[in-house]
């Protein structure tokens, strides 16, 4: 007697799942936001023009533990749904030339990248 035969439905679909190769889209999803992420660490380690480097006032306790504990999180989840809703507005965008495509990148991906990563803590 097989013994898959005796299987319930629960079992098979347990049995399934264990089978069931890793998601493709999972890991291109995980790809792109470590790819959105390295030049993080360039664009916070760039030099400053000497105009720039008088001291700036220092943001309050408050300010900057609001800004890690609601924006920053707040922010990573803006870029992660601006990025999957980029893919449809270049879409409609592209037809309308380069400088329509660019709006949309800078408005769903890069201003949001640009908050989360390269702004100073606490500076709204």
């Amino acid at each position: 007697m097989n013994p898959k035969a005796s299987e319930t439905p629960i079992e098979k679909s347990i049995d399934l799942m264990r089978r069931r190769p890793k998601s493709s889209a999972r890991v291109a999803i995980l790809t792109l936001i470590a790819l959105l992420m390295l030049p993080a660490q360039g664009l916070a380690q760039a030099k400053k023009p000497a105009d720039d480097l008088e001291p700036q006032p220092s943001p309050s306790i408050l300010a900057s533990a609001f800004d890690i504990v609601i924006l920053r999180p707040f922010g990573v989840v803006v870029l992660a749904v601006g990025s999957a809703m980029f893919v449809p507005a270049a879409i409609v965008t592209a037809p309308g030339g380069r400088d329509n495509l660019e709006g949309a990148l800078d408005f769903f991906v890069l201003s949001p990248y640009r908050d989360v990563f390269t702004r100073p803590l606490g500076d709204f």
